[in-house]
C-alpha cells in the first residue's frame, strides 16, 4: 500500500513536532547571509548560526542578546542595502509584534 493511501502517515513538521511531544526548531524556511552572519530561519524561534561555506550548524543565535525579548523571530527578514541594515520582526506568541534593525557589525 502506498503512503499517500495511508492517512496516518505524514512527514510534515507539525506532525513530527506533535509526534515527538516537544516543539522542534526545524529552521527550514530560509537561509540569510548578512555581514558576517549566515543564518537558517524559521517562523517560531531563534535562527541557527551557520558556516557560510560548509553550512555546518553551530548554535541558536540571539544576536548578542538583542533577541532575548523576541523569542519567535519571523523567517521573512529584509536587508536595506542602501543603509546596510538588517530588518527583522517577531512576536511574543500572543499579541506583541516587534521590529528590530541591525547594522552589519553583529
Amino acid at each position: 500500500k502506498m503512503m499517500r493511501d495511508n492517512p496516518q502517515v505524514s512527514y510534515s513538521a507539525a506532525y513530527a513536532s506533535s509526534f515527538l511531544n516537544k516543539r522542534r526548531n526545524f529552521s527550514n524556511r530560509g537561509i540569510m547571509y548578512f555581514g558576517k552572519l549566515c543564518l537558517a530561519l524559521w517562523d517560531g524561534g531563534l535562527p541557527w548560526k551557520m558556516d557560510p561555506k560548509t553550512l555546518d550548524t553551530y548554535f541558536q543565535d540571539d544576536f548578542k542578546g538583542y533577541l532575548q525579548d523576541l523569542p519567535n523571530m519571523a523567517s521573512r527578514v529584509r536587508i536595506d542595502s542602501l543603509n546596510n541594515r538588517l530588518i527583522i520582526f517577531g512576536y511574543d506568541g500572543d499579541t506583541k509584534v516587534s521590529v528590530k534593525e541591525f547594522n552589519d557589525q553583529l
